[in-house]
């Protein structure tokens, strides 16, 4: 059995960008991927500015600057944690298995946002 686990930061990111692209359900219809950039892709809901997805060399960083409040406990609704820091909320995916959770956390976020 491989037991290898996809961490890097791009590859995570392509996979959460493909994930709210290829998905209309579930929560995700008014999430869509706005400006991929070479630091950061951000994602839009309802056409606002939601959070950046940052690459690292190992994971992704998501970054609410909305309600960080929200963002933080919606994050305990999944295996995710966020932590708060001068101006977002910052929430670590660190491989593509976990990219699941993120997801849930993005819906979660979007339901509270409305």
């Amino acid at each position: 059995m491989v037991k290898d686990h996809i961490t890097d930061g791009e590859r995570i990111a392509a996979v959460l960008r493909a994930e709210i692209d290829g998905r209309g359900a579930a929560g995700l219809e008014r999430l869509s991927i706005g400006t991929v950039g070479d630091d950061a892709t951000t994602i839009t809901l309802d056409g606002e500015s939601l959070a950046e997805i940052v690459p690292r060399e190992m994971g992704v960083e998501i970054r609410f600057r909305q309600d960080v409040a929200a963002v933080r406990s919606a994050a305990e609704t999944t295996a995710l944690e966020a932590r708060k820091t001068d101006d977002a909320a910052v929430v670590v995916v660190d491989s593509a298995a976990a990219t699941k959770s993120a997801v849930d956390l993005l819906v979660a976020v979007a339901d509270r946002l409305t």
